[in-house]
């Protein structure tokens, strides 16, 4: 604290690592002056996992209360790399100065349920934070794999509760994408806290953006209540989401009700333009209550959604616990595509708009209760279908 200078890197070169038990790979700065890189480069197999007697394992690097710098970037790459029970590979920033960027290459990466810190859940993450005293933005998330699997509601985050932009997340993968499932305390809440997923969010209380979420591979899946969300509580709108992959399937929900699904959401008291959900494919299926949507509570417009593909898109299909209801809401365990602006009771002259839905493909099927919907509560006409 009080020191001036530039940090110097941590380079790690070595057949394999493991770093568990509450272990730490860390750097930071309290006092002024950028904090350096971390770089792993292994042969083999990089392991993160556990908790232990209050500290979460992993890697971490950025900018301390009081600090003033740009946070250093955290770059991984090995053959595989395997994340769990809780540990976490973070850049941050709680002072003056950017979070740095982190980047994790490997032919394998797997992010795999949580831990508990005390009788909290932490789940398995990549996190780039920028903190309720920080000043700055967080920083973007980049993957470069050929299988990602994140699974039990581990995630991939980037997010922002102070005065900054959340980053961006661009995941590439040759072969597959899946997020699949929630945590266990998912199973009986129905909040994508719990679930897997990637998210770029300004939390309450945070300015700015959020970022981007841009996914390119062959298969995407997207199952039983995991989720890809930009979101804001801030006044400069959300992220776009970007999907191209020849095959995508979203299904299902989680046991409490969470819709496996893709989301752009103006969260209440937040503003600004709702993102855009583009999605280009070959194939698309939306089964089981699984749905596309974006939607605004706050004051500004909901995103518009659209898809390109080139052979069919198939919606089929209400949820599980929608077969079991017998007072079935419309569209509440459809599949499905939906854009909304909904009741905000702070604007009694309600400008805002729910998104346009524009499909272009050669087959679309629409079966068994799933359906397509833009709805206001607002003055002004709902989005187009085309």
């Amino acid at each position: 604290e009080g020191g001036l200078g530039q940090g110097g890197n941590v380079d790690i070169d070595a057949k394999e690592l493991s770093v568990s038990n509450g272990a730490q790979i860390a750097a930071a700065t309290f006092g002024k002056g950028s904090v350096g890189d971390i770089n792993i480069d292994l042969e083999g197999k990089a392991l993160f996992a556990g908790i232990n007697n209050r500290r979460i394992s992993g890697v971490s690097n950025g900018v301390e209360e009081g600090g003033i710098g740009q946070g250093g970037n955290i770059k991984i790459t090995a053959k595989e790399i395997e994340t769990k029970e809780g540990a976490r590979l973070k850049t941050f920033t709680l002072g003056e100065g950017n979070a740095g960027n982190i980047n994790i290459q490997a032919p394998t990466i797997s992010f795999q349920g949580g831990g508990y810190l005390d009788s909290e859940f932490q789940p398995s993450i990549t996190l780039s934070d920028v903190e309720e005293t920080g000043i700055g933005k967080a920083g973007n998330i980049v993957l470069e794999t050929d299988i990602l699997s994140v699974t039990e509601g581990a995630q991939l985050k980037s997010n922002s509760f102070g005065n900054g932009d959340a980053g961006n997340i661009t995941i590439s993968a040759n072969n597959s994408i899946s997020f699949d499932g929630v945590s266990e305390k998912g199973e009986t809440e129905e909040s994508d806290k719990y679930s897997s997923g990637a998210f770029s969010r300004i939390e309450n209380g945070g300015e700015g953006k959020s970022g981007n979420i841009s996914i390119n591979t062959e298969k995407l899946f997207i199952k039983n209540g995991a989720v890809l969300t930009t979101s804001t509580f801030g006044k400069q709108g959300a992220g776009n989401i970007d999907i191209k992959s020849k095959e995508v399937t979203v299904d299902g929900e989680s046991r409490a009700t969470l819709s496996s699904g893709i989301y752009s959401r103006i969260l209440k008291r937040g503003a600004g333009q709702g993102g855009s959900i583009v999605i280009d494919t070959d194939n698309l299926s939306i089964t089981n209550g699984g749905r596309l949507a974006t939607s605004s509570l706050g004051n500004g417009d909901a995103g518009d959604i659209t898809i390109n593909a080139r052979d069919t898109v198939s919606f089929n299909d209400i949820s599980s616990k929608g077969k079991q209801n017998n007072s079935l809401q419309v569209d509440r365990y459809s599949s499905g595509i939906f854009s909304r602006v909904e009741r905000n009771e702070n604007d009694a002259l309600d400008t805002r708009k729910s998104g346009n839905i524009s499909i272009g493909t050669r087959k679309l099927f629409i079966t068994n209760g799933a359906l397509f919907t833009t709805s206001t509560f607002g003055m002004q006409k709902a989005g187009n279908i085309n």
